[in-house]
């Protein structure tokens, strides 16, 4: 083992070439073969693609990508010396999302105010809320633009979610007119 350590100690990336070797396939249909592999005792990855840990490779959409295909986002630690928030946070944005859903997004009552909701998206860092009622019913979003543009009303304005059903061009239509940003999956 030291001596390996010894024979690639101060070496590069670049120093290294691994070159294809010969192998049979029966079927070369991509559903048939693995490449799956282990990147730890407890950890196994479809797709043997890791991105580096280097600040200005991996950060959250990277990760967030690499694990829709299977692969691993390692996130930086050294963003300031000794602080992790920031690491931490990284990490809760990629956690949040899977598939591009977010299956607990942050929410906030339709009575409640609008400094509330200015307060909840500048703690929590996002720029859309999910606006339910009593009973976890979807009435809304509100998105920082809304916030922006409504200075005059102290309380959330809500509307009703589009209809089950509801044609895609009359949605878009409806969507261009009320300037939304967002649409939801009810």
């Amino acid at each position: 083992m030291i001596d390996l350590l010894q024979t690639v100690r101060g070496c590069t990336f670049d120093d290294f070439l691994f070159t294809p070797q010969f192998s049979v396939l029966e079927r070369r249909d991509p559903k048939t073969i693995d490449l799956s592999s282990r990147f730890s005792e407890h950890l196994t990855l479809k797709h043997p693609i890791v991105s580096a840990n280097m600040d200005t490779i991996t950060r959250s959409a990277m990760a967030i990508v690499q694990a829709e295909e299977g692969g691993l986002g390692i996130i930086d630690r050294g963003f300031r010396g000794g602080d992790i928030a920031s690491q931490v946070r990284e990490v809760e944005i990629v956690k949040r999302t899977q598939h591009g859903v977010i299956p607990d997004p942050y929410t906030i009552a339709p009575d409640a105010s609008l400094a509330d909701a200015i307060k909840t998206m500048e703690k929590s860092g996002v720029g859309t809320l999910v606006v339910v009622d009593g009973s976890h019913k979807l009435k809304g979003l509100l998105t920082t633009r809304d916030a922006r543009s409504t200075v005059t009303s102290p309380k959330v304005v809500t509307g009703s979610p589009p209809a089950v059903g509801t044609r895609r061009d009359r949605a878009r239509m409806r969507a261009s007119s009320s300037s939304a940003e967002n649409g939801f999956v009810t």
